[in-house]
């Protein structure tokens, strides 16, 4: 599993391969895990994958916290990672962008709710995750710097200081427009193209994604260069780490704003659209 068509699994498709050879990671919180979970699959603290700095709660942590988080659960170089949760893939999705920003790119996205993995014969365990592990290991290196972004390189981009970025908002359409405010100021960065991010999902409520040519379409009927280095963004990199996994298995060359929403609107020294357009 080491390409990027293989970021998205389904649960037939998950339950159909051999998992001997792959570490399943559940980010659901710990009590959802405990009362329902795909056996053998370990618990880990989505919490732990954001910085939770005043500023930036959404940010990442420190690169080591970060390698030491994966290798307290187990995690190594030669076993390929997936990862899944009860919150149509917020959880799962941050911890698969996470393993790909230390330079892991064995990791995918086990997508579909929960309710799909006993439909496919996936058996379903509860109580507490006691299964005994060995300390994985993940090599100290730069990892993949390209998939994040952060405000200074958005500014250096919107003032023509830096190479163009495309600015994919994946909010509600309300937080775009700044009808809905969770930060002092409300709207979009400038020049920023809005696709929601539910609506890369199947449609059908089963909480997977929609077929890569049903994504490049929606992405370009939003306006959408998909040739053009695109960094996407919501309010904490939560909705954005769905964004990103399923933009990614389409073949954007992506990366995502961690600090997001949550540090942009809430900053005064930055430019902001409001509504379709209009810097405030």
């Amino acid at each position: 599993m080491n390409s990027v068509s293989e970021m998205l699994l389904t649960p037939r498709q998950f339950a159909e391969r051999s998992r001997g050879d792959l570490l399943l990671l559940d980010a659901s919180p710990e009590d959802v895990y405990a009362a329902g979970h795909i056996e053998g699959a370990r618990w880990i603290n989505a919490a732990l994958l954001r910085s939770h700095q005043p500023e930036a709660p959404g940010g990442v942590p420190e690169r080591p916290q970060l390698r030491e988080l994966f290798e307290d659960l187990g995690v190594r170089t030669d076993t390929p990672v997936v990862a899944c949760d009860h919150s149509s893939g917020r959880d799962a999705c941050r911890t698969v962008w996470s393993l790909h920003l230390l330079g892991f790119p064995d990791a995918a996205w086990l997508c579909g709710d929960a309710a799909q993995w006993g439909a496919a014969g996936l058996p379903i365990v509860t109580g507490a995750d006691v299964t005994p592990v060995s300390r994985g290991a993940l090599p100290d290196t730069p990892g993949q710097s390209q998939l994040h972004a952060d405000a200074g390189e958005i500014l250096a981009s919107l003032s023509g200081e830096a190479a163009a970025l495309q600015i994919w908002d994946c909010r509600s359409r309300a937080e775009f427009t700044g009808e809905e405010r969770r930060t002092h100021r409300g709207g979009h960065i400038p020049g920023a193209f809005h696709l929601e991010w539910t609506d890369l999902l199947n449609p059908d409520g089963s909480g997977a994604a929609r077929p890569t040519e049903e994504v490049r379409a929606l992405l370009e009927a939003a306006g959408a260069d998909l040739n053009a280095r695109t960094i996407v963004h919501c309010h904490l990199h939560a909705r954005s780490a769905v964004a990103w996994t399923i933009g990614r298995a389409a073949g954007l060359d992506i990366g995502a704003y961690s600090g997001s929403w949550a540090e942009w609107g809430n900053r005064e020294d930055v430019p902001i659209e409001e509504g379709d357009g209009g810097a405030s």
